[in-house]
């Protein structure tokens, strides 16, 4: 893509989103945040397949998406981008905000060429991922949801120890994050009084 055109492709609230990410990042590692930011927002679509087409480059699409994919496979930039990120939706979590923790099971008994997944002919509970998600919701107001942090993983990773130490890993760098601000809940629990809540009283 060239720089005109992604000149051309940044409104000014991509251009700020996109250096506040950027902030400390070299300038390849920040022209492809750049690029990702703006190819998402033109295809309106998260397929890297669909991202490189948008992103229109004077070569053949397999050699951007090859091209983004090798970036996108940099497990530094990964965890650089997912900081700041959470950084950047941490600064608008309140006090009296609900920390929502949810924990469930991405099954793929099919897949044969995922990292670290097993796959079989027969469902078993650790086909696939695990994955944890934590939100943050404004009980003074059901139109303030804050998507904080998805952390995904397998158990037929080397590193993994167990479900639990995944999730509170997820738990402490929110609540890092956050300074400790907000109240902690599962999911379950907040399905509980959400069902058992009446409005008006």
């Amino acid at each position: 893509m060239s720089s005109s055109a992604l000149r051309s492709a940044s409104s000014l609230k991509i251009r700020a989103f996109s250096a506040q990410l950027n902030k400390g990042l070299g300038q390849a590692p920040a022209r492809f945040v750049q690029e990702m930011i703006v190819g998402i927002h033109l295809a309106q679509s998260l397929h890297l397949t669909d991202i490189a087409r948008s992103l229109g480059e004077d070569v053949n699409l397999h050699a951007t998406h090859k091209r983004l994919s090798r970036n996108l496979g940099k497990k530094d930039l990964i965890e650089f981008i997912s900081t700041a990120l959470l950084d950047r939706a941490a600064s608008n979590v309140t006090q009296d905000m609900i920390l929502v923790v949810q924990y469930y099971d991405l099954p793929k008994q099919c897949a044969r060429h995922m990292e670290y997944v097993r796959g079989s002919d027969i469902a078993s509970f650790d086909d696939g991922y695990s994955a944890c998600d934590i939100s943050a919701i404004d009980p003074a107001s059901s139109d303030r949801y804050i998507p904080l942090l998805s952390r995904l993983w397998s158990r037929h990773a080397p590193d993994y120890q167990n479900d639990a130490t995944e999730i509170l890993t997820a738990v402490n760098q929110v609540n890092s994050a956050t300074r400790g601000r907000g109240v902690w809940m599962d999911s379950l629990v907040l399905a509980r009084v959400a069902a058992s809540w009446v409005p008006g009283k």
